[in-house]
């Protein structure tokens, strides 16, 4: 529950630190056996997904600070992507806009609980 700055931006950098991590993890794990990175990579998008809009999140707190217009932007991001869902040929592209969409729903409700 994000219920100020403070406490968002814990959820903020620790959602970054995984992402780095999941990153790094991903590459040792490519130049070690490529097939199996890739068979195992929901796991990665899922982290990098929540590092990205955890890391736009964040540009907005610096920028604007603390107060609904987070939790309007994480909810509007998440109703734009739950509208209109990807559909590309790429299931890997489509698999990552999923993992974002849900990162913006789950910052949306850490959001709103913060505000109740």
């Amino acid at each position: 529950m994000a219920r100020n700055a403070d406490s968002l931006r814990f959820h903020l950098e620790m959602d970054m630190d995984a992402g780095r991590e999941a990153v790094k993890g991903f590459a040792e794990r490519m130049e070690r056996d490529p097939v199996d990175a890739f068979e195992w990579a929901d796991p990665v998008i899922e982290k990098i997904a929540k590092a990205r809009v955890a890391t736009i999140l964040a540009a907005i707190l610096d920028e604007r600070g603390f107060g609904p217009g987070l939790e309007r932007r994480a909810r509007e991001e998440a109703l734009r992507g739950a509208r209109w869902p990807a559909s590309s040929t790429s299931p890997t592209s489509n698999r990552m806009n999923q993992a974002v969409t849900a990162a913006w729903a789950n910052y949306a409700e850490l959001l709103a609980e913060g505000t109740n």
